[in-house]
C-alpha cells in the first residue's frame, strides 16, 4: 500500500475503534498464518486470544476455534517439511477431469485424459 492508502486506512482505523480491533486481529491472524517460526506462533496464539477477548471480537472467536481444534497438525506443520499437497492436487485434477468428461461413452478416451492431466 502507498502512502496515501496507508493515510486513508489510518483516517478510517481512527475513527472508528471496534474497526480498528478488527483490523488488528486480522493482521495478527495474518502474521500467525504466515510465520514459519514455531516460537513465534506460540507467543501470538494467547495473544491473539486475549485481543478477541478483549474486544468481543465474535468473528474472529471460530478462527480461534479452528487454530484450536488443528492445533497438533499446525505444530507438525512446523516440525516436517513435507506435505500430502500433491497427493491432494492429483486427487482434485482426478475428479475435475471425471466431471468434465461425464457423458464420454468411450471409457479409454476418459483415462487417457486423466493420465494426461495428472502427469
Amino acid at each position: 500500500m502507498d502512502k496515501r492508502g496507508l493515510e486513508k486506512l489510518d483516517t478510517l482505523l481512527n475513527a472508528d475503534p471496534e474497526l480498528k480491533a478488527a483490523h488488528d486481529a486480522k493482521e495478527m491472524a495474518l502474521e500467525m498464518f504466515r510465520c514459519k517460526d514455531k516460537a513465534l506462533y506460540l507467543k501470538l496464539l494467547p495473544t491473539f486470544k486475549k485481543l478477541i477477548d478483549q474486544h468481543d471480537l465474535v468473528e474472529f472467536r471460530k478462527a480461534y476455534n479452528s487454530l484450536l481444534n488443528w492445533h497438533d497438525e499446525i505444530m507438525n506443520m512446523f516440525d516436517y517439511d513435507y506435505s500430502n499437497g500433491a497427493m491432494e492436487r492429483g486427487s482434485r485434477t482426478i475428479k475435475l477431469t471425471k466431471n468434465i468428461s461425464f457423458g464420454v461413452r468411450n471409457l479409454s478416451r476418459v483415462t487417457k485424459l486423466i493420465q494426461y492431466r495428472v502427469n
